[in-house]
């Protein structure tokens, strides 16, 4: 023996439930959009409080690395200045050395030369800058004036 069924429904009925349907899927597909946005919120929180928190270390770092390398050129340049001191009186001490010796050869030249010549070199040897003017350019063959 064969059983049949015959269900009926009204078309309206049915539109009803596709509704329900798209609503569910489009209130699921809402909620996983916003906890996607939520998502990337915090990820773009985490990320500036990173960011802010790299930045901070950096300004520490370079503040740091600054007054280091402004000690190390204070100290440098310290050394230098007391270098050079130093060079500049060494520079003296054989300026000093060879006029001392340039004057014990002039006086041997003044010994050995004519006499034009050792009227020159006296005049060269002695101490004041003054007794310049007492050579007399023609005797080195230098017009005068």
């Amino acid at each position: 023996r064969s059983v049949f069924f015959s269900f009926a429904a009204s078309h309206e009925e049915s539109k009803s439930s596709d509704i329900e349907i798209e609503k569910k899927v489009d209130a699921d597909s809402g909620a996983q959009e916003e906890s996607e946005e939520e998502a990337w919120r915090q990820a773009l929180a985490a990320f500036k409080e990173q960011t802010l928190k790299m930045q901070a270390v950096s300004k520490e770092a370079y503040e740091s690395y600054s007054k280091k390398a402004i000690l190390i050129l204070k100290e440098t340049s310290e050394n230098f200045k007391i270098q050079a001191d130093r060079a500049r009186q060494d520079l003296s001490v054989v300026a000093k050395e060879i006029a001392d010796e340039s004057k014990h050869y002039f006086e041997t030249a003044a010994e050995n030369s004519p006499q034009p010549l050792k009227e020159i070199v006296e005049t060269f040897t002695s101490s004041s800058p003054s007794d310049l003017s007492q050579v007399q350019d023609f005797h080195v063959g230098i017009p005068y004036g």
